[in-house]
């Protein structure tokens, strides 16, 4: 919607400097999940779901974020087939986050 919305330039630029902090804010929102989530299950003797599915999610941002330079380069360089290989990969690290996250609220809340 940003393309149809904003000339391609600006488009390209405004989603340029929002995707790299939307990462940046996961990975803020997951470090700080993932303290909490150790504080809760320290003592007890298995390693905690909850603890499993939260660093999955931090581990997954992190990719994401580490991804955007190659994703631009791609783009960039016109290199279509992989600027779509890249995104498609993003995505969907991005909807497994999104999926984990509801999986881990749903269960903690007793859904």
């Amino acid at each position: 919607m940003t393309f149809t919305r904003l000339p391609a330039d600006l488009a390209g630029r405004f989603l340029r400097g929002l995707f790299p902090r939307f990462f940046i804010f996961g990975l803020v929102c997951g470090g700080v999940m993932l303290v909490a989530v150790v504080a809760l299950v320290v003592g007890q003797r298995e390693v905690s779901w909850l603890l499993s599915g939260t660093a999955l999610m931090v581990v997954l941002e992190a990719i994401s974020l580490a991804m955007v330079p190659a994703i631009n380069r791609a783009r960039d360089e016109d290199r279509q087939q992989d600027f779509g290989r890249l995104h498609g990969i993003n995505v969907l690290l991005t909807l497994v986050i999104l999926a984990t996250g509801i999986a881990l609220l749903a269960i903690v809340a007793g859904f």
